[in-house]
């Protein structure tokens, strides 16, 4: 077993806390539906224990892999990469998700998604034209069936003319 940094164990502690605290908030929201067996916190509590379970074997994976002298950094990696300033590259990296957040109300996730998971899949270092289309759509539909077709639940699809229209159009397809 090897020693982490300190900035592991505070990023696992975020996670652990946010988990906890959303798995705790869909009590509030608990309610019988009648087309979904698992009620109206079933599917989000799925989707919270998933990256629970995900930080939980990050860390474990930290943890006992072996020790490598010459191992990088994430940050290192995507910084020699791209030939950027670690710095342009990390507010990139923070601004691209929250754009995404800010604009998926109004444009649809049906719309918006495909060009936030290439931008972020861009920004992590990968240039290979095919995996920057390819991982995208399979994201892209893997969700978006899951969610449609699957968990019945309603994801944005726009409210502003032509956006609406298409996202309209994907859940018709879908269904």
């Amino acid at each position: 077993m090897r020693k982490l940094p300190r900035n592991q164990w505070i990023e696992f502690g975020f996670w652990m806390f946010f988990t906890i605290s959303a798995f705790a908030l869909t009590f509030g929201f608990d309610r019988e539906v009648n087309m979904y067996k698992f009620g109206a916190a079933g599917w989000p509590r799925i989707i919270i224990a998933v990256v629970f379970f995900a930080a939980l074997g990050q860390l474990l994976q930290s943890l006992f892999k072996a020790e490598d002298p010459d191992e990088k950094s994430a940050t290192d990696v995507v910084s020699e990469e791209t030939h950027e300033p670690l710095g342009i590259n990390m507010w990139l990296m923070l601004g691209v998700p929250l754009v995404y957040a800010l604009t998926v109300e109004s444009l649809g996730f049906y719309f918006t998604t495909p060009f936030f998971l290439m931008a972020y899949l861009y920004l992590t270092g990968e240039r290979r034209l095919g995996f920057l289309i390819g991982v995208p759509i399979g994201i892209y539909l893997f969700l978006s069936i899951l969610f449609t077709k699957f968990l019945y639940v309603g994801l944005p699809t726009g409210n502003l003319p032509g956006f609406y229209g298409f996202g309209t159009w994907v859940v018709e397809i879908l269904q």
